[in-house]
């Protein structure tokens, strides 16, 4: 696409000028990324083949169309998100952009950037998308399958381990009393002995509870599982934290309930590995059109040296976090306090029920 003003549109899959502009073409028309480029004034004014099969047209069909007819196409709205931000800024940026389609939900990640002219002057956006859809299927079966085996390995503590443990401990109690009532002075020793197996059994208990949340697989007991999260933190002796939750208990869906738990316990892990924090606090909240849990922390937060590259590294740091967000068409933040700490929040949408019929 070549623009010799901000309403002119040309066919760009067509050899134009010089061989640097056909060897422009041949790659845009050729590559299996979608290219576009959007004009100020709002209508697309390129199109490669990747990017209108995308939309399920062809070029010829959404070449020249504004935003707002493209908006109806299925992920569309691409075509006109973030455009004013990018034009803004000046930056390039890269973000991520989902909508349920006829096939399902499809995820793309596009990066767009100022098309300028020879000048400099900016002319529109450009767009590259990539469909990522499979990457993001394989990255819910991965974590599906990993608090699959949190919960098998749960399962296996609490009825196999547990009680083993706890009947050496039986065993160890009887064992002194017998010990004891024949005046043997190493009686003592078996005391201790239950003893320290007692305590085992509680440290195998509470790595139990961490692993295994069989009840929220019913998408109960969201509060009661965030309030043991809390006493867990609390039982460390290191950090006091306290939890705040709703007058009401949201309903939510089983996967939402254990997604938001996980998300909690990976925010919390992080703020007792790593922030060396005093204070944490777990926030369940209900409002009008969504659930939102907040973890924070008044620890060290980012230094000064991280500050400008945040987002990055809140995205290494907290990816799998933002994978579990993304699995419950949720929206996470990540936020560095100014008084020190983060605090990390997840926003789920409620979902519209369909009125009961009487």
């Amino acid at each position: 696409m070549v623009t010799d003003n901000h309403n002119a549109v040309h066919d760009v899959t067509q050899p134009v000028g010089n061989c640097t502009d056909a060897l422009c073409a041949h790659i845009v028309r050729a590559t299996t990324a979608g290219v576009f480029i959007c004009g100020l004034d709002g209508r697309l004014q390129l199109a490669n083949p990747a990017f209108a099969a995308m939309l399920g047209k062809s070029a010829d069909e959404i070449l020249g169309a504004e935003v707002a007819q493209i908006r109806r196409l299925e992920l569309g709205g691409m075509v006109g998100e973030r455009n004013a931000a990018v034009l803004a800024s000046g930056v390039a940026q890269t973000f991520e952009f989902s909508e349920i389609t006829a096939s399902g939900l499809r995820t793309v990640l596009i990066t767009k950037g100022i098309y300028r002219d020879a000048s400099g002057e900016a002319l529109g956006v450009f767009g590259m998308v990539r469909d990522i859809s499979a990457f993001r299927e394989i990255e819910q079966e991965i974590i599906d399958a990993t608090d699959r085996e949190k919960q098998r390995l749960g399962r296996e503590l609490r009825e196999n381990f547990c009680q083993h443990l706890v009947g050496i401990s039986l065993l160890g109690n009887v064992l002194h009393e017998e010990l004891s009532r024949t005046g043997i002075e190493q009686a003592d020793f078996a005391r201790q002995i239950a003893s320290l197996v007692k305590e085992v059994v509680s440290e195998v208990r509470t790595l139990e509870k961490r692993l295994s949340v069989a009840h929220l697989e019913q998408g109960e007991g969201l509060v009661e599982a965030l309030e043991d999260l809390a006493e867990q933190v609390r039982s460390g002796g290191q950090i006091e934290a306290v939890f705040r939750g709703p007058n009401t208990k949201p309903m939510l869906e089983p996967q939402t309930a254990m997604y938001l738990f996980r998300i909690a316990q990976e925010a919390v892990h992080n703020a007792v590995t790593h922030s060396h924090a005093r204070l944490l606090q777990i926030r369940l909240t209900t409002k009008r059109n969504a659930v939102v849990l907040s973890v924070r922390d008044d620890g060290v937060g980012f230094s000064k040296d991280e500050d400008a590259d945040f987002e990055a590294r809140s995205r290494i740091g907290f990816s799998i976090m933002h994978c579990r967000t993304r699995a419950i068409g949720a929206k996470l933040e990540i936020r560095h306090l100014r008084r020190g700490g983060i605090e990390v929040i997840s926003t789920v949408p409620k979902r519209k029920t369909k009125p009961k019929r009487g």
